[in-house]
């Protein structure tokens, strides 16, 4: 699995989002005025955005989602990240029987692209961390007309698949990007992102 953290420092003069966020985070993450730390739990919590200026469109297929149990902060000062591990078309039919439940046409990659994007065009994120991306230019085309910048790194060895980054431009800029290789670790060939943004001063 392809590890991905996030970094974001800001300066004393742009802060956090003026905007306002009700919402509840799809993944379980901590938040502070000056800095952003996320950790991924293993359940999935769902969250809405209230900021968004876009009608989301409903996945197709139903999951059950766990609504997390902690409020939303108080701090008007809000962005919004996404975290998603996508399946790589090439771990999606290594490991077939792992989905033999799942019907061939939800698997295949060009109806799960279809799928993934509209959510989250849907979601209208500030920031998405997607994880076993192996077919980046497919995302990054149609996330590129949204408006959103990304990055990729693979993942070391034979592995195919790896991490993507995308972000509002408007929102914030990228001060420094780096990618870790743990094989230098003997931790196999995972890789992470580190990245290092500035809100952007017409942010509000």
């Amino acid at each position: 699995m392809a590890l991905e953290a996030l970094s974001l420092s800001f300066s004393s003069q742009a802060l956090f989002s003026r905007k306002t966020f009700h919402g509840r985070s799809l993944r379980s993450c901590c938040f502070s005025r000056t800095s952003l730390s996320i950790n991924i739990c293993n359940r999935i919590e769902r969250w809405y955005n209230p900021n968004s200026n876009k009608t989301f469109v409903h996945p197709k297929i139903i999951r059950r989602w766990v609504e997390s149990d902690s409020p939303p902060p108080h701090s008007n000062d809000k962005f919004t990240v996404v975290s998603y591990n996508v399946l790589s078309e090439k771990n999606a039919s290594k490991h077939g029987g792992l989905y033999s439940n799942v019907a061939c046409q939800f698997v295949n990659w060009d109806y799960r692209k279809k799928l993934i994007c509209e959510e989250l065009i849907g979601l209208d994120s500030d920031i998405i961390c997607l994880q076993e991306v192996d077919r980046y230019n497919d995302l990054s085309a149609t996330m590129e007309k949204e408006g959103y910048v990304g990055n990729y790194k693979r993942r070391t060895g034979d592995a195919t698949d790896g991490c993507a980054m995308f972000w509002k431009p408007n929102v914030f800029k990228l001060l420094e990007g780096e990618s870790i290789e743990f094989k230098e670790f003997e931790l196999r060939d995972n890789i992470a992102q580190l990245s290092v943004f500035e809100v952007v001063d017409t942010f509000v």
